[in-house]
């Protein structure tokens, strides 16, 4: 990656004004992303661009690509998508909330409707291709999750009311 000293990333106005606002920078004028998670990543893109040529090469091809007509039924598709990356950090602090793990659950099923959509495609650019590829999330992984999570569980585990009766006959004696 090109690395941006902080005087080269306030100067540009890449995503801080001089003034220090967030707008109007380059990011706040190129970001039209559904997600939390397409945001940081087009942030992430802006202040590490790529030595290499062949990166921006896949992403103007993906451009296309997703200018040519897919970039509707993908963007229907997102809206309403949990922030899997932040639900996957609170996992791993174990930190998360059951309703988080019912939006998790309900991301995964996206996901697969995603990999789905591009499926549907046969001319997929490079980055478009990896990126259905890494949409298939193991489906034993999402069923699992929701066959153990109450519809609507609690905001808080201290609640109760959030893990299925019958999923463990020792919990559901406890109860």
């Amino acid at each position: 990656y090109i690395e941006l000293p902080a005087a080269t990333r306030r100067n540009l106005e890449l995503t801080q004004t001089l003034r220090g606002e967030s707008a109007p920078t380059l990011l706040s004028l190129l970001d039209s992303c559904i997600t939390g998670m397409g945001s940081r990543q087009l942030r992430q893109w802006l202040l590490a661009p790529p030595r290499r040529r062949e990166p921006a090469i896949d992403r103007l091809q993906a451009i296309a690509c997703l200018r040519a007509g897919l970039q509707a039924r993908l963007r229907e598709q997102l809206r309403g998508s949990a922030d899997v990356e932040r639900i996957s950090a609170r996992l791993a602090l174990r930190q998360v909330r059951p309703r988080e793990l019912a939006a998790l659950v309900h991301s995964l099923q996206r996901a697969q409707s995603l990999h789905a959509l591009l499926s549907q495609s046969h001319d997929l650019p490079p980055l478009l291709g990896r990126l259905r590829e890494a949409l298939q999330a193991p489906p034993e992984c999402g069923q699992k999750l929701a066959s153990t999570l109450m519809d609507e569980p609690a905001a808080l585990l201290r609640e109760g009311g959030v893990i299925r009766d019958g999923h463990d006959s020792e919990l559901d004696e406890l109860r």
